[in-house]
């Protein structure tokens, strides 16, 4: 997992939420794409769970799994 693959899904059009596993087994859901910055060196990701709480990281990520489609209304 690479810091450019993060940023391929913040950036999707349209978003869809992930989810980041970190090595020591935490899951941070990613619900919308301002809840999470890169770091321009690629170095470290910061960010608010859904819960509210927040996050930084700097080599803990082990993968990302993206979310079911968000839902429109029509």
């Amino acid at each position: 997992m690479s810091i450019d693959d993060l940023r391929v899904l913040k950036h999707a059009k349209p978003f869809r939420p992930f989810t980041i596993h970190t090595k020591d087994g935490r899951k941070l859901r990613i619900p919308l794409e301002h809840r999470i910055a890169l770091a321009p060196s690629g170095n470290s990701v910061v960010g608010f769970a859904e819960d509210g709480s927040f996050f930084l990281l700097l080599s803990e990520i082990s993968g990302v799994k993206p979310r079911g489609r968000r839902k429109t209304s029509s």
